[in-house]
């Protein structure tokens, strides 16, 4: 049902082709009308008449007047003869302005069609092909468990075959296994690819390959997909080319443009953040889509060379093709599909370049260092373990980081000397070591402002358990990791460290990796020995908790050490 006006524009020609009628509001007006979601992508998708420099009333004029002549149709397109678009605009709210229509050829995203998705169990003979792409142009952080989540997709893998990109020859041992995975599961391989292939022309490629298949789709290496099914939600949609919304965690950094500056380049629309947000739900049209979409093979044929141009890069050159080619493109926010991981201040050039990504990928950091065990001691019913009086033992590091902190130290390799004496340490200006050990510090490996936002966010929330009352704000400049060894140190003789309390993190497995160590406090003449790798132990510093290094028997241990301060 569209509104309408006194006067037949802006094609006066076409009042002789519109049905007699007596009232004054004889012809189309475009500027509201409403009618079954379904209905009206179907108009638009079978009517490819408007032009990117035409009007959009001529293009609904013609369908409107098309319809009229044919009566062998289940659609019917009618005009409100009753009311005239000013009062229309009283119950209609259009997202979209008339010169955004004609400049992109968008259809009105309030238009949006979408059910209610279900999960549908489908024979093997009947589940759509699909080659799934994979692109690695750049370095990536979690890559691994990106991969993991490719693998757990609730999809028939004998019916998705691969092609990968890798340009980052970092990840090959990586990849090699994730494909390995994949074959296990009976997706076929067809092609892997390295540095050699350009960007575009790899992309590219991809397409021809598609041609083959039922969807294409796209997977870039910072996209985490933690729905399983979202190969069948985005066929569903029933859109050429779909993708679904994708955020970088704690921020607004997504796969799709709301709008277009004058020269072609990102603007914010004024339902942008409204979609990210998902204060409104639907399958909108929108200017680009990068990182991860499904297209249908009837796209996909259409996009050859899409992806080449000497001035933009990939993702750009390939929306600005459909633009052109009054192609939409869309983004799905019907449900949640996962996010981007955020690249920013990756360390190539480290060991472990996840080890330094906690300010940038919290969630990832935390399910990959961080105790599967932690969460159970936030509870109310938890109370601390104390092997020693007010010393706490909480779980607090998973072996994967305790390990790639060992890996991380011994590649960097530079040991003090320690001892038992004190001396001057010439790492620190003026500071003087009065029971030196072998260790390095965390700020000598860049790793300083990560723990102590370790520290913030894991061990302060337990704090009142421990010790309550004490503010458990704190500072630290020494964090540092010690090393025992039969070659070097194997004990540390009575002392109070220069801490208010202090934290101590067993970074290997007692009777595995090593025999003997641990800690003794003299003035309860208790000792704790077999601190579990993830582990701490928390102490009072000074005053009360006097204690010494236990002798090593064999092997190598190693710990993590921090004086805090309030």
């Amino acid at each position: 049902m569209f509104s309408a006006e006194v006067v037949c524009w802006p094609d006066a020609e076409l009042s002789k082709e519109y049905p007699l009628s007596s009232g004054q509001y004889k012809f189309l007006n475009s500027g509201g009308f409403i009618g079954k979601a379904s209905v009206v992508w179907e108009l638009l998708a079978e009517s490819t008449e408007l032009q990117s420099d035409e009007d959009d009333q001529l293009f609904y004029t013609k369908i409107y007047l098309r319809y009229q002549s044919n009566s062998n149709t289940h659609i019917s397109v009618e005009l409100d003869r009753n009311a005239n678009i000013e009062h229309h605009h009283k119950f209609f709210s259009q997202r979209h302005s008339r010169e955004r229509i004609v400049k992109d050829f968008y259809a009105s995203n309030y238009i949006s069609p979408y059910g209610h998705l279900q999960s549908s169990e489908t024979d093997k003979e009947s589940t759509p092909t699909v080659l799934l792409a994979m692109f690695i142009e750049e370095y990536t952080p979690f890559l691994e468990e990106a991969f993991r989540n490719i693998l757990s997709l609730q999809y028939d893998f004998t019916k998705i075959h691969i092609f990968l990109h890798n340009a980052m020859d970092r990840y090959e041992e990586l990849v090699q296994l994730f494909l390995s995975e994949l074959k296990k599961k009976g997706s076929n391989v067809l092609e892997v690819v390295d540095s050699t292939l350009d960007e575009a022309f790899a992309r590219n490629h991809a397409l021809k390959l598609a041609l083959s298949y039922d969807y294409l789709f796209v997977v870039d290496s910072f996209v985490h997909l933690t729905n399983t099914e979202i190969i069948q939600h985005l066929i569903h949609s029933k859109r050429p080319l779909v993708a679904p919304l994708l955020l970088r965690k704690d921020g607004w950094w997504g796969n799709f443009w709301g709008d277009l500056s004058p020269t072609g380049y990102y603007a914010t629309s004024k339902d942008y953040f409204n979609i990210s947000a998902r204060e409104i739900l639907g399958i909108w049209n929108v200017p680009l889509v990068s990182s991860c979409y499904l297209i249908e093979n009837s796209r996909v044929q259409k996009l050859l060379g899409s992806y080449f141009s000497s001035e933009l890069d990939s993702d750009m050159a390939f929306a600005e093709f459909q633009r052109k080619h009054s192609m939409f493109m869309f983004v799905s926010n019907i449900e949640e599909f996962g996010f981007l991981v955020d690249p920013t201040n990756y360390k190539q050039e480290v060991l472990h370049p996840e080890l330094y990504a906690l300010d940038t990928n919290f969630q990832l950091w935390k399910e990959r260092y961080i105790s599967s065990e932690y969460h159970s001691q936030t509870l109310p019913s938890w109370k601390p373990p104390e092997p020693c009086p007010d010393v706490y033992t909480i779980a607090l590091m998973s072996p994967r980081f305790c390990n790639e902190l060992i890996e991380t130290m011994e590649n960097f390799g530079q040991w003090s000397s320690g001892g038992h004496h004190s001396a001057p340490d010439h790492r620190r200006d003026n500071y003087v070591e009065n029971v030196p050990t072998v260790d390095i510090h965390m700020y000598q490996v860049g790793l300083h402002d990560m723990w102590m936002l370790t520290v913030e966010k894991f061990v302060f929330p337990l704090f009142d358990k421990l010790f309550p009352l004490f503010s458990p704000k704190a500072k630290a400049e020494f964090v540092f990791v010690v090393k025992y060894s039969l070659g070097g140190q194997t004990s540390l003789k009575p002392h109070h460290d220069a801490s208010t309390y202090t934290l101590n993190l067993a970074l290997n497995r007692q009777g595995i990796d090593f025999n003997g160590g641990g800690s003794r406090f003299l003035r309860y003449n208790c000792q704790s020995t077999d601190t579990a790798q993830g582990h701490t132990l928390l102490h009072p510093g000074r005053l009360t908790h006097l204690h010494e290094g236990l002798p090593l028997i064999n092997g190598t241990r190693y710990i993590l050490v921090s004086f805090m301060e309030p």
